[in-house]
């Protein structure tokens, strides 16, 4: 799994540094010219048809690579770790995608208070903001900007970044008043004439325009299922079992955090790796009951 993320980090990397031939690639794979940037400034993508996506795949297996180190799961591939580990913070910092950058900054810091490496962290974060100032500083640079620059006659506040200005203006004027109309059936996937931006920019309001407060209290059961079951896991036997728990117990809460201002969950990337990681749980959890015959800690589900 590391290795495969390392390769995905990889690519998003070669892609911010222009390398020959990788944008045409990605784009031939993807179908979408979103790796191509706008305005000069590129914003990775990966093997995805945009940064979101390959932020909201990235951000869960991150927590998990974090956990693995952590509790020490892997000894023997120490270093190789630590390389794997600056590569995917490098490869989520070339998105540019700020709800899942900030959420990987507070989740580590979380992880860290959960296993007693305060200052194992601290060092770690320490190192990744080198190697991001190095790989990507400009890029994010250029991206607050863009974000909170204002132009002469704007009515924005300085400070409040211009997408969530834009998502207020698109949910208050279009997509709140047609939800008012229609709160417990929705519309469907068909919108209504009302609705100028087909784009929600929010899974909730996605939930709400299709199917109403019903859809999104399902939503709600599920996340909190899925938190639960996350917490089962973090009490295994298994050093790895127990990173896989436990970097789930983080990525729930960042997962409906982030799908606030993205519909991270309608579309690629995030919803399939998380699905993968909750398969592995259940097994993971059942292989380290306790078993007649069998010695506790062992684990037949393994990351490894």
């Amino acid at each position: 799994v590391l290795v495969w993320l390392g390769g995905v980090a990889l690519l998003a990397v070669l892609e911010e540094l222009k390398v020959p031939g990788v944008i045409n690639l990605i784009v031939s794979l993807t179908r979408s010219p979103a790796a191509g940037g706008t305005g000069g400034v590129i914003r990775a993508t990966g093997p995805f048809a945009n940064w979101a996506a390959l932020a909201g795949y990235m951000l869960p297996l991150i927590f998990v690579a974090v956990c693995l180190g952590l509790g020490d799961a892997l000894p023997k591939h120490k270093k190789t770790q630590v390389g794997l580990g600056l590569l995917l913070v490098l490869g989520l910092f070339v998105t540019a995608e700020f709800s899942n950058i900030l959420c990987l900054v507070a989740g580590v810091g979380l992880l860290g208070v959960r296993y007693r490496r305060g200052r194992m962290v601290m060092r770690w974060l320490g190192i990744g903001a080198i190697v991001v100032a190095v790989g990507a500083g400009g890029l994010l640079a250029q991206r607050i900007d863009a974000q909170l620059s204002t132009s002469p006659g704007s009515s924005r506040h300085t400070g409040v970044p211009q997408t969530l200005v834009t998502r207020w203006s698109v949910w208050t004027e279009q997509y709140i008043p047609a939800i008012e109309k229609k709160p417990l059936t929705g519309y469907g996937v068909q919108l209504p004439s009302s609705i100028q931006w087909p784009f929600p920019e929010s899974q909730y309001i996605s939930f709400l325009i299709e199917g109403g407060v019903p859809l999104l209290a399902m939503f709600g059961f599920l996340a909190w299922a899925m938190l639960g079951e996350a917490r089962r896991g973090s009490r295994s036997g298994d050093p790895v079992d127990r990173a896989l728990g436990q970097g789930l117990r983080v990525a729930v809460p960042a997962m409906v955090i982030v799908n606030t201002i993205w519909p991270f969950l309608s579309n690629g990337g995030e919803p399939q790796v998380l699905w993968v990681l909750f398969a592995l749980l259940p097994a993971a959890v059942a292989t380290n009951a306790p078993q007649p015959g069998r010695p506790q800690g062992m684990s037949v589900v393994s990351l490894r």
